[in-house]
């Protein structure tokens, strides 16, 4: 028997085949971030334990704890720059809790940044219910055949950026 003919009568419109084109960047821009991820805990866990229960994820940061509710160390990737940050966000209807938390910490912003070796950024994030302190790096995810060095600069400096906040985060309430 012959086969029947089929015609076909629609097709995929350009916008949906944009979508499509979209969805596939977005899924290798987080694959590379997750291969970015695996390569910075693999080196941050023969430095320290403090990201040893942290999994590389497709996001553009990836955090940890540091013993008080709605703080967190946090690793951040573009394209364009890394950095290790302090993200201070308590959750629903904390922004004068986060704002306060943050005034105590700026109110050392001296000593945290001797203890640094460093500037950094104080971000009060006005007009948004989080604060963030943090440290930049140049080099991003698109360098990546520069990862090698950024990735040990990355740890490096939040192993600096940790010490240099912790002795602070016993006084948050």
């Amino acid at each position: 028997m012959p086969a029947p003919l089929f015609t076909t009568v629609t097709e995929p419109s350009a916008g949906k085949k944009e979508i499509g084109t979209v969805k596939k960047e977005l899924a290798r821009r987080h694959y590379l971030r997750k291969d970015f991820w695996t390569v910075v805990l693999g080196k941050m866990n023969n430095k320290s334990k403090l990201f040893s229960n942290v999994s590389p994820a497709i996001y553009s940061w990836i955090g940890t704890g540091v013993g008080r509710t709605g703080l967190s160390l946090n690793f951040v990737i573009t394209n364009s720059y890394a950095a290790v940050e302090l993200y201070l966000d308590k959750g629903a209807d904390s922004e004068e809790i986060n704002k306060a938390r943050f005034d105590s910490f700026y109110q050392h912003k001296k000593e945290i940044e001797q203890n640094f070796g460093g500037e950094i950024s104080w971000e009060p994030l006005e007009g948004k219910r989080a604060c963030r302190i943090r440290s930049k790096i140049e080099g991003g995810l698109r360098d990546k055949e520069n990862w090698e060095g950024l990735t040990d600069k990355l740890t490096d400096k939040m192993i600096k950026f940790e010490a240099a906040i912790r002795p602070f985060v016993k006084d948050i309430k």
